[in-house]
């Protein structure tokens, strides 16, 4: 179990508020975890799952600020692509959070771009638990994962099924 040092922040960026304010935002954020002495930074994101080598078996990269780099050593796992470019409220916080030297992560499982995917949230989540020793539970996310793969297999039968063999005409 975490000590008094922990801590866990959620922010989920959504609105036209955050995407209006997105640079005051996250500078604000970066400067108050500088401010206050935070150890690190660890971020999630997403990769589109359709970047994804043929060959390539990893389940996420990550991306990591040089303080990072330094302090930790990143193992087995592999760093972003450098031809990919990270966009968006993620790409602002860890540029803020290279600018101001602080060690910062970002998970970046393989995910759907287009609904929810909690099997690349299982995927993070545990390499959160290597990287940090925390457990979480996941078995909910394992029930919504196989409850989404379960519509979405009866989906594509149902549509086969509508497709179907060529009328016959006589």
């Amino acid at each position: 179990m975490p000590g008094t040092d922990f801590t866990i922040s959620i922010i989920h960026w959504d609105g036209d508020f955050m995407t209006k304010y997105a640079h005051d935002v996250v500078k604000t954020l970066a400067r108050w975890v500088y401010i206050n002495g935070f150890r690190e930074a660890i971020l999630f994101g997403g990769l589109d799952n359709r970047l994804r080598g043929g060959e390539d078996l990893d389940q996420l990269r990550v991306a990591v600020t040089t303080e990072y780099r330094n302090r930790h050593s990143l193992g087995k796992v592999k760093l972003m692509e450098l031809n990919y470019a990270m966009v968006g409220p993620l790409a602002l916080l860890m540029n803020e959070f290279e600018r101001l030297g602080v060690p910062a992560i970002s998970i970046l499982p393989y995910a759907e771009p287009f609904r929810a995917d909690p099997n690349a949230a299982i995927v993070a989540i545990q390499f959160l638990k290597e990287l940090t020793g925390v457990e979480v539970d996941v078995s909910r996310l394992r029930e919504l994962a196989d409850m989404i793969d379960k519509e979405i297999k009866e989906l594509q039968e149902s549509m086969k099924r509508r497709e179907g063999p060529p009328p016959h005409y006589i």
